[in-house]
């Protein structure tokens, strides 16, 4: 960094030679922290546009469920062992549900008969006829007095009034009991899928397409609400982890095209396998000391050849790139 001249005019000062290898230290530092984790640092103008090498990225789980019941119960059937493919809604888990199978049928018993009691008008229509029939023999009653005075007494036509009265009193009072009866046939309406929903909570169904990696029960045990059960994971799609300067990238990695690939070695010849996807997640926190974040991205993984820990090299392609949506 210094001339010969220079060295030997200034050689005689006291720790200078001290001072220069510092500084050279701390230069070095300075590079190795910013180029921690196989990202090479990149110009201002250019971080949009070129591609992020992240050497050393780890593939790792972006699917792992552990399942608990969700009542008590006895375990009466364990239909899965661990390592066992499974599809969406496959049987993992069925508890004893033979109480909540008779609770459902005195259910469905009872919103049938609050169905029919609420669909019966039997009591209105035959108010409505009563008033109909009394109004008739009134108005006759009143044309007799008409044509021969006093024909009819006032007291029978008293009677005919107020039965009429009572008649239109039985109907809203009709009414109103069809009312309720609507109102309880919706409650037992209501009391049928809380049955049915806890029937159905007797049986534990996988909610993912995956694999069984750990039971925790057997068949015949007793469990509470809330016991774990199982542990599904899922390798497709897989998630891949590394990290960036934090200094030159952020928020807007996200969503960016990416590639991962790994070497490995198969019956003594090594094969390279890529994968597509895109980045799905971008820390805000930093480093305080190299000034990393963690980046994610997602790979579509159908074959399941990417398993989690295995290392290799992810690369955040330009913005401009086009990656293969996940799951097509």
């Amino acid at each position: 960094m210094f001339s010969s001249g220079f060295q030997s005019k200034f050689a005689g000062l006291p720790g200078l030679r001290t001072r220069s290898l510092a500084i050279r230290c701390l230069i070095a530092v300075l590079f190795a922290s910013a180029t921690i984790g196989g990202v090479s640092p990149l110009l201002a103008d250019d971080a949009k546009s070129a591609a992020i090498v992240i050497e050393g990225a780890q593939a790792m789980l972006a699917t792992d469920l552990a399942l608990a019941a969700p009542i008590a119960g006895r375990v009466t059937t364990l239909a899965v062992a661990e390592g066992q493919r499974v599809s969406e809604n496959d049987l993992l888990v069925q508890l004893d549900d033979r109480r909540a199978r008779a609770e459902l049928a005195a259910a469905e018993a009872a919103a049938k008969a609050a169905e029919l009691s609420a669909a019966s008008d039997v009591d209105q229509r035959y108010a409505e006829r009563t008033r109909e029939v009394r109004m008739r023999e009134l108005e006759q009653s009143i044309d007799a007095n008409k044509r021969y005075k006093n024909s009819v007494t006032a007291t029978e036509i008293d009677r005919l009034q107020l039965v009429i009265d009572q008649a239109g009193l039985s109907i809203e009072q009709a009414r109103k009991e069809l009312e309720v009866a609507e109102a309880r046939a919706s409650e037992k309406r209501s009391l049928l899928k809380m049955a049915e929903l806890k029937l159905r909570d007797h049986r534990i169904g996988s909610p993912i397409v995956g694999s069984v990696a750990e039971t925790m029960v057997s068949a015949g045990e007793w469990v509470d609400a809330g016991t774990p059960l199982l542990r599904l994971v899922s390798l497709d799609p897989i998630r891949v982890s590394g990290f960036v300067d934090g200094r030159q990238y952020g928020p807007e990695l996200k969503s960016r095209p990416a590639e991962f690939e790994w070497t490995e070695s198969l019956d003594g010849k090594e094969t390279v396998t890529k994968l597509q996807g895109e980045v799905t997640f971008v820390s805000q926190e930093v480093h305080p000391v190299n000034s990393q974040i963690r980046v994610w991205a997602s790979f579509r993984n159908p074959d399941e050849k990417a398993r989690p820990g295995i290392r290799g090299t992810m690369r955040i392609l330009p913005a401009t790139g086009e990656a293969k949506p996940l799951g097509k």
